[in-house]
């Protein structure tokens, strides 16, 4: 079998999973409309806020999520269409990630013998999922938003801490600039985004940092710099006022006689 053919094999078996799931994601999306509160305030909230406004009422009035807040305004002012097929491109890239992690940043090349049964894993893993936190996390409009979309930017900016330990980091000048920005963005919206996924993003960039500098005695400035960042983004996050006021409207919604069991208490 010549060379060519031999990777063209790999190609298209290795890839293969991900069409699939893909066409699948884009079918099943189709059947998903607005189904709550918080889906029509989004889908709504264009004809009674300009952005700027929008932006300073949730940072101070309701959540620190500042990516996540400005990217479902943006999105959703241009209908439910746009998400439906925007969110089967992140869920499908997020299991790419996920195989870009595992085998590196070409592992279509790889051989598919090899490489091709765990990416159909990767793949129908999602089915593995619990529905209910599938459906909320990924399916429901406004969750996938909250988690779904920093967990990809998230696993995208983890790339070059990848490379960084695979001493995969050489690019032409012009390509390095296009990935580092790309890198950049991703940390800083996932930091912006998600708590959770902020502070464990925090800890696998430190721990990276941490590895090459013990096992290779150097230091690299970019992923420290993204580091630095993503920890900012986490800070500009966590500390913003509106999260005390929606913790604390959370806490009167879900526990409407806690005020009354602290007074019981006292007494």
């Amino acid at each position: 079998m010549s060379l060519k053919k031999e990777q063209l094999i790999n190609i298209v078996w290795n890839i293969l999973p991900f069409i699939i799931l893909f066409i699948f994601l884009l079918a099943f999306h189709k059947n998903i409309y607005s189904f709550d509160k918080d889906d029509s305030y989004f889908t709504n909230v264009q004809e009674k806020l300009s952005f700027p406004e929008f932006m300073i009422r949730r940072y101070t009035e309701w959540s620190g999520r500042i990516s996540i807040e400005a990217t479902m305004y943006l999105v959703l002012e241009h209908s439910i269409r746009l998400w439906r097929l925007i969110n089967p491109l992140v869920l499908t890239g997020l299991c790419i990630n996920l195989a870009i992690l595992l085998f590196g940043n070409k592992f279509w090349l790889n051989d598919y013998r090899i490489t091709a049964k765990t990416i159909w894993l990767i793949c129908l893993g999602i089915g593995l999922i619990n529905i209910q936190v599938l459906g909320s996390s990924s399916f429901w409009i406004t969750g996938s938003f909250n988690y779904l979309w920093p967990i990809f930017a998230g696993s995208l900016a983890l790339f070059p801490f990848r490379e960084g330990l695979s001493n995969e980091l050489s690019r032409s000048p012009i390509k390095t600039f296009l990935c580092n920005s790309l890198f950049f963005i991703s940390a800083i919206y996932a930091g912006l985004g998600n708590e959770q996924v902020a502070l464990v993003l925090c800890g696998l960039m430190f721990a990276v940092n941490v590895k090459i500098f013990v096992s290779k005695k150097k230091v690299v400035p970019f992923l420290l710099l993204m580091n630095v960042i993503t920890i900012l983004a986490f800070i500009i996050l966590w500390t913003a006022p509106g999260n005390r006021i929606r913790y604390e409207q959370s806490i009167i919604q879900l526990f409407p006689n806690v005020t009354v069991v602290q007074s019981e208490a006292k007494t």
